[in-house]
C-alpha cells in the first residue's frame, strides 16, 4: 500500500465518520425537539380538559348573586371561578353545600396554572402545569372560551428550535348555567 493509497483511506474513512455523526446530530436534535413538543402538547392538553371537566359542571343563574362563573384579569394574572353542585341537587345552594373552584393563571416569573378544589374554604392549590406563557378566556352565555399559548420553557424566547411552542383553544359548555 502507498503512501497515497493510505491518505486516500483515511480520508475516506473520515468523511464516512463525519456523515454518521451529522446523521445522529441531526436525529437526537429532531427526537429531543418532537419529545419536547409531545410533553408541551399533553400537559396543555390535560389542562383544557382538566378545565371542560370541573368548569363545565358549573351551576347557577347568571343574574342571580351569587354568579355561577366569573372571569377576573388582574395584570399579568386571571382567574376563573365557577360555583359547583357539590350536594348534586341541581341547583346552586350556599357554601359548604356547594363549592366555589378557581383556576388561576399566574404569569411571570411562574407562567403556572392553579387549580383551587375549594375556593372559600381552602387557600390549598394544585398546580396543573407551569408551562402557559399566556392565558386568555372570555364569558358568553353559557360558554367560557379559552386560548393559551405553551412553552417549553416560558421564561425564554417561545417558538425557536430549542424551544417549542403551541396554541390551543376550547370552548366550554355549562348546560346548567342559565343566562339572561
Amino acid at each position: 500500500m502507498t503512501l497515497i493509497e493510505l491518505l486516500m483511506a483515511v480520508c475516506i474513512f473520515g468523511l464516512v465518520v463525519l456523515g454518521f455523526g451529522g446523521i445522529n446530530s441531526f436525529t437526537y436534535y429532531h427526537v429531543v425537539s418532537s419529545d419536547k413538543l409531545i410533553k408541551l402538547q399533553n400537559a396543555a392538553a390535560y389542562l383544557l380538559e382538566h378545565m371542560a371537566k370541573n368548569i363545565g359542571q358549573a351551576v347557577g343563574d347568571t343574574a342571580i348573586s351569587p354568579s355561577p362563573i366569573s372571569i377576573t384579569t388582574d395584570g399579568s394574572e386571571t382567574t376563573i371561578t365557577a360555583w359547583i353542585d357539590y350536594n348534586l341537587n341541581g341547583r346552586l345552594d350556599s357554601y359548604p353545600s356547594d363549592r366555589q373552584i378557581a383556576y388561576e393563571y399566574a404569569g411571570a416569573p411562574n407562567y403556572e396554572v392553579r387549580y383551587y378544589y375549594d375556593y372559600i374554604g381552602d387557600a390549598n392549590y394544585e398546580v396543573i402545569t407551569n408551562r402557559i406563557y399566556s392565558f386568555n378566556c372570555s364569558l358568553t352565555d353559557s360558554y367560557v372560551f379559552t386560548e393559551l399559548v405553551a412553552c417549553w420553557n416560558p421564561t425564554l424566547a417561545c417558538a425557536t428550535s430549542s424551544n417549542p411552542a403551541l396554541s390551543m383553544k376550547n370552548h366550554i359548555y355549562m348546560p346548567a348555567v342559565t343566562t339572561h
